[in-house]
């Protein structure tokens, strides 16, 4: 059970909740198609149902909840289509970043990537790999980071929340010995250090995509 805080305003308790819930979809402790009742959720949260309900709506909003009148709400489903669309998106805006990236050349961005791309090698333990998820998360943000457009970083990270949820999902069918694709990371940033643009974003288009059909072969077992 959560804890909540005597007296605590409703407009905070909406955000704890909204992110308490968001935190438990996300990593799947919530999973695809569960349904979740405000009763339920008012108790486990230590609130009255008012904020739960308002936490469940903004989570609509972000695709993550589901309401059937009638029926109540559910876990939103993740479908092979989501993910490519997910993707498909992920691929153009990351392009870009990459591109930009390699224009600018800026020495404190390259060496915090480095770092955080270094960070992310790890082995196939599945609590190491969360881990490594954490750190690919950061590295991919601080790169959306070099394009200095805040809305653009604000997009990218609504849509790895997207795509976390499936790599949580993916963790169920992690085979021993899997690795975050860092090899990957490093060569893009080697074409930042040299300040090759069109090969920054051709590498960072190749490993979005290839990202996807691994992603898709472990969840989906297509």
């Amino acid at each position: 059970m959560r804890v909540a805080v005597k007296g605590e305003p409703q407009g905070t308790v909406r955000t704890r909740v909204y992110k308490d819930l968001k935190e438990d979809i996300i990593t799947c402790k919530l999973r695809p198609g569960d349904p979740v009742g405000e009763v339920e959720l008012a108790r486990t949260h230590r609130s009255s149902r008012t904020p739960v309900r308002e936490a469940l709506n903004m989570l609509e909003r972000d695709g993550l909840i589901l309401s059937i009148p009638h029926r109540g709400y559910f876990i939103t489903e993740v479908s092979i289509r989501k993910v490519q669309d997910f993707f498909e998106v992920r691929a153009l805006l990351e392009s870009h970043c990459a591109e930009l990236a390699a224009g600018a050349r800026r020495p404190e961005d390259v060496a915090e990537l480095q770092r955080l791309a270094r960070a992310c090698i790890v082995g196939g333990r599945k609590d190491t790999f969360r881990q490594a998820l954490a750190q690919n998360r950061r590295f991919h943000l601080k790169l959306a980071e070099c394009s200095r457009n805040q809305y653009l970083v604000d997009v990218l990270s609504d849509l790895f929340d997207q795509i976390a949820r499936v790599q949580y999902l993916e963790l169920d069918a992690m085979p021993a010995g899997a690795m975050v694709a860092t090899e990957e990371h490093l060569d893009i940033l080697e074409a930042i250090q040299r300040g090759d643009a069109p090969a920054a974003r051709e590498l960072m288009n190749t490993h979005v995509r290839s990202s996807l059909r691994a992603l898709l072969d472990r969840v989906f077992q297509r």
